[in-house]
């Protein structure tokens, strides 16, 4: 079920006007793109919400603002494989029919009136009764015989099913189904169900339900139902010859298939630039259901004489895979045989549960909850590779459907092998340089015992040499105590450090608290100078590792602890959240009333210079500071005052939620 339907059913219905779908281009094509404004133009694109919600499926109903639940999916799809939606839709659409425009207008006109009703019902989710209008007619706008309905075969089962499928399977989903019942059957149903009865005759031209009737199932008034036909009143009806079938598709537009297929895999090539991890998988996930109507359930790829699974699916399904250990020369397996023949293929497992004639795939089928898969192979930068697709019914996608998804993989394959490689060239250039650490630190060991055993040796003559100084030899026991504590020490920088991986993130108001406890009656109480924090809960991890951030912000409460006398202050604040340069950050800002940078430091605070402090100072902390936050793409802007004090404003991005 899903979008994969389409391709067999010849050219695609004009779901909205080509103006609309122009428009959504262009604001996805924005930098950033403008979610809301996106996600409030496609509340009026049947096909579009569904499509996005099929990509990302609702969690049983839709208890949140329509628009605000398409926003997010905009972001977890991405901007590229929205734009690769609409450019298919546009580059096979045809020309709208009658029945089409009847069939958008209807569906938003019952999409309103859904949810006038619920609003002046007192149903606490009116933007579900409008999602439920929308669908209304989804089945046929798609096209879909309601034979796939798999029981009534009725329109209305259909278009319950595809709800379903959009995670609606709740009572948005029976509302759908229920839609055909009569007034007495419906009277006893969930009152989204009520809603969507009374919106679907509302928005009927002919008008065949008595007032009576439509005031009573949905529980408002007859003046309540007047206000609202006038809130929403019946468009006119299209003018042409009539159609002989509602379904019945016209003959689609010629189109260039090249020029379409290479636009949509360029979309492809730029939906996961920048990605890893769940991020890379969810958005592959999203991206193959809403322009393939499945998602991959494993991806594999030869290393060496091993298939491996890429981290693009499941991240249980591939550990379990990896301990499976499948050669690529395995005989039995259908896996294998698609990626070294580059071969279509496909597993037909036993409904009773015995084994398949290959173990290894009578297992990898349980892993995916299905009873069978099929194969695409396809080449991961050179080396064999297959995708294993687990669709209700065990057959290939149409060929359509396997071009696009062999794009969608094909360039997600690309970003997580280019990710495996850097990181194991991290791994290859850390075990490089622990070697030689250990290496350097062994001579520099051997080396300094020498020194350490002649001043050891001069130590214990010392007493022998000078017996009139009294307590002389309990001075040197504990002088060669320290020397033996340094000799200790010494070889410790012989052994391999222990490899951490620090998160890439960290929450602020924590970092704050422990830094303030750490440093605040050292460096500023002792000296009489007044330390304040301020911070706010609630906000976002920030995309920077919690070291790295200590560590900026140490540099800058020296230097305040340093050039403040007794009565100073030095105030933290976590401002909150804002926009940089389209980039969401939080805003931590260090102020202080000292006396403010010197003159010569004002034109360019950060740049390397002698510290005017002396002592240890080398003036490197501010350009160590700002390097810290370019690393991690922040930004630390100075404000300072000649006798008013200096302000430094940190701008760290948030964690991306991805």
């Amino acid at each position: 079920m899903g979008s994969n339907m389409l391709h067999s059913q010849g050219g695609l219905p004009a779901a909205a006007p080509s103006a609309q779908r122009e428009v959504l281009l262009g604001l996805l094509g924005s930098s950033p793109p403008a979610r809301e404004d996106i996600a409030t133009l496609a509340t009026d694109d049947p096909l579009l919400v569904h499509a996005m919600f099929h990509a990302c499926p609702l969690d049983g109903g839709l208890e949140q603002a329509l628009s605000e639940a398409l926003a997010e999916r905009v972001e977890r799809i991405g901007a590229s494989l929205l734009s690769a939606w609409i450019t298919l839709q546009e580059g096979v659409r045809e020309p709208g029919s009658r029945t089409d425009l009847a069939l958008r207008g209807f569906a938003l006109r019952c999409a309103d009136l859904a949810r006038q009703l619920a609003m002046r019902s007192d149903y606490p989710f009116p933007d579900e009764a409008r999602l439920a209008g929308l669908w209304s007619r989804l089945s046929q706008m798609l096209r879909l015989d309601p034979a796939h309905a798999g029981r009534t075969g009725s329109a209305a089962a259909l278009n319950a099913r595809l709800a379903a499928e959009c995670g609606a399977e709740g009572p948005l989903a029976d509302a759908l189904e229920l839609v055909e019942a009569d007034d007495e059957r419906i009277l006893s149903a969930h009152p989204l169900a009520r809603l969507l009865w009374c919106a679907s005759r509302l928005a009927s031209p002919d008008g065949g339900t008595p007032d009576a009737v439509l005031a009573r199932v949905a529980g408002v008034d007859s003046a309540c139902l007047h206000e609202i036909r006038e809130h929403c009143p019946i468009a006119l009806a299209p003018q042409g010859p009539p159609e002989t079938s509602a379904l019945a598709p016209a003959a689609a537009q010629p189109v260039s298939r090249k020029l379409l297929e290479a636009a949509l895999a360029g979309y492809a090539r730029t939906a996961f630039e920048g990605l890893t991890g769940d991020a890379l998988r969810a958005r592959l996930h999203a991206g193959a259901r809403l322009l393939c109507a499945t998602a991959p359930a494993l991806v594999v790829v030869a290393r060496g004489e091993r298939l491996a699974a890429l981290p693009l699916t499941d991240a249980r399904t591939e550990a379990h895979w990896a301990a499976a250990d499948m050669p690529l020369d395995d005989p039995l397996s259908v896996v294998a045989l698609a990626a070294r023949s580059a071969t279509p293929t496909s597993c037909h497992g036993d409904e009773g549960g015995s084994p398949a004639r290959s173990v290894r795939d009578w297992q990898l089928a349980r892993w995916i909850g299905r009873h069978g898969f099929v194969c695409v192979p396809f080449s991961c930068e050179g080396a064999p590779a297959a995708i294993v697709v687990a669709p209700e019914r065990v057959q290939m996608p149409p060929p359509d459907a396997t071009r696009m998804l062999l794009a969608l993989v094909s360039a997600a394959a690309s970003v997580a092998s280019a990710q495996q490689r850097h990181d194991e060239a991290e791994r290859a250039l850390r075990r490089e340089v622990e070697t030689l650490h250990r290496e350097h630190a062994r001579r520099t060991a051997h080396e300094a015992r020498n020194p350490l055993s002649v001043i050891r040796s001069y130590l214990q003559l010392m007493p022998q040499r000078h017996p009139e100084a009294r307590g002389l030899a309990e001075d040197m026991d504990l002088v060669q105590a320290e020397i033996d504590r340094l000799g200790a020490l010494i070889e410790t920088f012989t052994e391999a450090p222990q490899a951490t991986v620090e998160p890439a993130f960290c929450r602020v108001p924590e970092l704050l608290h422990d830094l303030r406890a750490a440093v605040g009656e050292p460096l500023f109480e002792r000296r009489g100078i007044h330390l304040e924090l301020r911070t706010s809960a609630g906000l976002p991890p920030v995309a920077m590792p919690a070291s790295k951030l200590r560590q900026v912000l140490l540099n800058l409460l020296h230097n305040a602890a340093d050039i403040l006398h007794p009565g100073g202050r030095c105030t933290i604040a976590l401002a909150g959240e804002v926009w940089a340069d389209g980039v969401r950050c939080l805003e931590i800002r260090v102020i202080d009333n000292g006396p403010g940078l010197p003159p010569e430091r004002l034109a360019d605070p950060f740049m390397p210079r002698p510290s005017s402090k002396g002592g240890h100072h080398e003036g490197l902390g501010l350009a160590i500071s700002r390097q810290l936050l370019a690393d991690w793409h922040g930004r630390i802007l100075c404000r300072s005052q000649n006798g008013i004090g200096t302000s430094f404003q940190l701008l760290v991005p948030v964690r991306d939620s991805e």
